[in-house]
């Protein structure tokens, strides 16, 4: 007996006992990328490297709903043993050296400074607690705690916590402005004190994403092994604004490995923010890392979208909002180009030749800038389905 899609969509929604829309592809799409589970049995979606050590780990839809994505970017790492300034900063005279305290004496002057072997990373957030006792102050001691690069140094690259003046506990915020090495306490004035119960109490880093899952079955997974080309999904500790998967206008794209090919009927839709950038000309899906070959396409400075088949390109006037999200979806069927925005037809030109899609993100300067949620590929016509495949994402994302 056939069933159609829109009834085995019904059904689908009708037999998830948490509520949830899935949309159940398998077996119809040649690939699909989402945050969600596109096919209701909780797969892996995507493998996240953090920033703090370059670990990386797979997690599942519910694994990013839970938390438990932000709990692994956002680990704790070890502190190290406390350390003396070096180089033209070792005037402390330090005892006492743990991974919790330690004691500082500058009674003979010169800045001195003390610390905590401990990696940070620009964007980062720390929160870091510690109680001072023994606090005696000659001439005007000051101490604070800031990040830096290097124990020679006393350059903040984080902002600088509380100039405690006084015996007491201490809790600081310090924001990262680049990567460093320690938590140093400094200062140029005499006198003597003693950190203890020293710890960092949060630490908000950023994660990004190595591997976008394919979801159909068809082992189409979107990668990116150089840590610089990675789009984000965690920043300074949360979620992107968005929800999605920031691709920033520059370097980030992945590669799906073998091409996905069209042909001349296919159908494909996503999910996307657009961000802000103006001069963002960013490869949706295509087949050559950059601005040639066939490939879907959004263009901020030209406010275009469209496809481009060869060298033609076949645009629309108009480019998703970048204050929500919108529904994107490109139908060829034989000779016919449709793109749809938001359940409703934008343009319809002729397209000739197909398509065969490589690439998401772009390659070198052409590059997309987008918060991306989900992408699903069909290798064939689906303008009988179009309508229950975009209610169902919608009634998930609930766009229009």
């Amino acid at each position: 007996m056939h069933v159609s899609l829109d009834s085995a969509l019904g059904r689908q929604r009708r037999l998830n006992s948490v509520g949830e829309s899935v949309l159940q592809i398998a077996p119809n799409a040649a690939a699909a990328y989402s945050l969600r589970s596109l096919t209701g049995g909780d797969p892996k979606v995507v493998r996240v490297r953090r920033e703090i050590d370059n670990a990386e780990s797979d997690f599942t839809a519910a694994g990013i709903s839970s938390g438990a994505l932000t709990s692994f970017v956002n680990d704790i790492q070890t502190v190290g043993t406390a350390v003396n300034g070096t180089g033209s900063f070792d005037n402390y005279t330090v005892s006492n050296l743990s991974n919790t305290g330690f004691s500082a004496d500058n009674s003979a002057g010169g800045t001195g400074s003390a610390g905590f072997p401990y990696v940070f990373k620009d964007e980062d957030i720390l929160i870091v607690k510690y109680t001072v006792t023994n606090f005696s102050s000659t001439a005007s001691l000051s101490p604070q705690i800031r990040g830096v690069s290097a124990t020679n140094s006393v350059t903040g690259k984080t902002n600088s916590g509380t100039a405690f003046t006084a015996n007491g506990t201490y809790t600081d915020v310090l924001t990262a402005t680049a990567d460093g090495t320690h938590l140093m306490f400094a200062d140029g004035n005499t006198g003597s004190y003693t950190i203890s119960d020293f710890e960092i109490v949060s630490h908000s880093s950023s994660g990004f994403v190595e591997t976008w899952y394919d979801q159909s079955g068809n082992s189409k997974d979107a990668v990116q092994a150089t840590a610089e080309s990675q789009p984000k999904i965690v920043s300074a500790g949360i979620l992107v604004t968005e929800g999605g998967l920031l691709f920033n206008g520059d370097t980030n794209f992945f590669d799906i490995g073998s091409s996905i090919s069209l042909g001349t009927e296919f159908f494909f839709t996503g999910v996307l923010n657009r961000n802000s950038r103006v001069d963002a000309n960013g490869t949706i899906i295509g087949n050559d890392g950059g601005g040639g070959g066939n490939r879907a396409f959004i263009n901020s400075s030209t406010n275009t979208i469209g496809i481009r088949d060869g060298d033609a390109n076949i645009q629309s006037s108009l480019v998703p909002s970048d204050s929500s999200d919108s529904l994107i979806s490109y139908q060829a069927s034989a000779s016919s180009f449709t793109f749809i925005l938001n359940g409703t037809t934008n343009v319809k030109s002729a397209l000739t030749g197909g398509q065969a899609f490589r690439y998401m993100g772009g390659g070198s300067g052409f590059n997309l800038s987008v918060n991306l949620k989900e992408l699903i590929v069909y290798d064939t016509d689906q303008t009988a389905n179009r309508t229950a495949i975009e209610a169902n994402i919608n009634s998930h994302y609930s766009i229009f």
